[in-house]
């Protein structure tokens, strides 16, 4: 057994990660996430068809397990390749993890629901040995399998705690703190946070509604706190003190205040010497109360900062959002997500509080919640690809039925771009249930011949993830 030792990454050391929805009563539905982290490690997208078993927490753990069998198919990013490189094992028994359950931290399911894990250092899971638990690494896959909305995950998720993913590595037990968001087809939200051994849980009032505006040749609308809390993500502090921090500045201040100060006009004084700054027109509110008459130049408020540190990140993310123009195309409102999300993004080599610590942003996902089509860009080639959950579900990928298998595609490779819905290589799903009374191993055996793939055999069968 190895030596219990725990690992935290401190909080100056880690940083990475933003989620943004785009859901307004009326227009589509998008999101777009980022995975920012110091390596470009592969990744990818795994089917988890309908009737796969799901274990809570790894073999070993001293936490009982939430057990379920998936009732929706999904398809998902998995990190297989990042937990081999950094040499994680079961910390409970030495063996190895379940890469198609410890390593998931994005997906989307075939009725709508998409769930995201981020990185949240100061999370302090649940303890109760008794309650049945769920690991961080494991928080996506039980969502997707159990829940086709946003309201069904909140209950879901009240069911369950929270607890270790159990990642050992020679030097002891390895703790990534995480919180958890949540998004579907009809623009409701939900973020989860685990603070202090509890679950939190902040949830949307449904899309919002579109805003007026005065300014021409913009769609500004009414975006406040109220709406970021569950449509934009990005990682420490929690989410508590991301609100607060953004009622500081400009077009979310509530009103004139110490930490909301007046907004003045700023102009560059060419004339003077030295060349300055000087301030005029400064106004308290004005009529900033008056949604029909707002000006920005006198906003009341900080103007946008501009580091990739997690709070000014959150903070650019709730501008982008406010500014998004209102469409009622799919493609166009998936387009301008994209832009937002650049308003989030990472450089490669820009260090985290000027530290040694680099977390560019690695991978983005934009999803178009309406016809269910996810847009996939890795940061090393200048390929898009794509695939689109509900064709996938219309050609039998979810099904539980013998002809179902898990799927998987290499989303990194450079050789391909555009739809890979097809592209997907099968291989045998051991863990999920036939709805016919064959047994599993014969069912397998006639899938793989069928296929051209061969034959397996019982060890194979039952470990199918030895493929790179």
């Amino acid at each position: 057994m190895l030596q219990l030792l725990l690992i935290a990454v401190s909080l100056s050391a880690a940083s990475g990660c933003s989620r943004l929805v785009d859901a307004r009563a009326g227009l589509p539905v998008t999101t777009a996430r980022t995975m920012d982290w110091p390596t470009f490690i592969g990744q990818q997208a795994i089917v988890r068809p309908q009737g796969a078993m799901g274990r809570g927490v790894p073999e070993g753990s001293p936490f009982k397990p939430a057990s379920w069998e998936s009732d929706y198919g999904s398809v998902a990013i998995s990190g297989r390749k990042w937990a081999q490189k950094s040499g994680f094992k079961n910390f409970y028994t030495g063996g190895d993890l379940d890469p198609m359950d410890d390593f998931v931290t994005e997906g989307t399911n075939e009725e709508g629901l998409s769930a995201h894990t981020l990185y949240l250092s100061v999370a302090k899971y649940g303890s109760d040995p008794e309650k049945e638990s769920v690991s961080y690494f494991r928080v996506v896959t039980y969502l997707l399998d159990n829940c086709k909305n946003v309201q069904e995950a909140v209950a879901s998720m009240k069911k369950v705690q929270v607890v270790s993913a159990g990642l050992g590595t020679s030097d002891g037990l390895v703790h990534h703190g995480t919180h958890f968001a949540v998004e579907d087809k009809s623009g409701e939200s939900a973020v989860f946070e685990w603070l202090n051994g509890k679950l939190i849980v902040y949830e949307s009032n449904g899309p919002r509604p579109l805003g007026k505006s005065t300014i021409a040749g913009s769609s500004w609308v009414d975006f406040s706190a109220e709406y970021a809390k569950t449509n934009v993500l990005t990682n420490d502090p929690p989410m508590e003190l991301q609100l607060a921090n953004l009622n500081r500045y400009k077009f979310f201040c509530p009103q004139v205040s110490e930490n909301c100060p007046n907004s003045c006009e700023r102009n560059f004084d060419t004339g003077a010497s030295p060349p300055r700054y000087t301030e005029r027109n400064c106004k308290a509110q004005g009529n900033w109360d008056d949604p029909n008459a707002r000006n920005p130049v006198f906003a009341p408020g900080l103007p946008l900062p501009g580091d990739t540190e997690n709070d000014h990140r959150f903070v650019r993310g709730s501008y982008a959002l406010a500014y998004l123009p209102a469409t009622t195309s799919a493609y166009e409102a998936l387009a301008n997500m994209k832009l937002a999300a650049s308003e989030v993004q990472t450089p490669f080599d820009k260090p985290v509080n000027f530290g040694e610590f680099k977390y560019p942003s690695v991978w983005t996902i934009y999803i178009e919640h309406d016809n269910l089509t996810v847009w996939w860009e890795w940061g090393k080639n200048m390929n898009t690809i794509s695939w689109s959950v509900s064709n996938m579900a219309a050609l039998g990928y979810f099904n539980r039925h013998k002809n179902s298998m898990c799927r998987r595609f290499d989303v990194t490779r450079s050789d391909v771009h555009g739809d890979i819905s097809e592209s997907f290589e099968r291989y045998a799903c051991p863990s999920v249930q036939y709805a016919d009374d064959a047994s599993l191993m014969d069912v397998i055996q006639r899938k793989l011949l069928a296929d051209n793939l061969g034959t397996v055999s019982l060890s194979e069968e039952r470990n199918p993830y030895n493929y790179e």
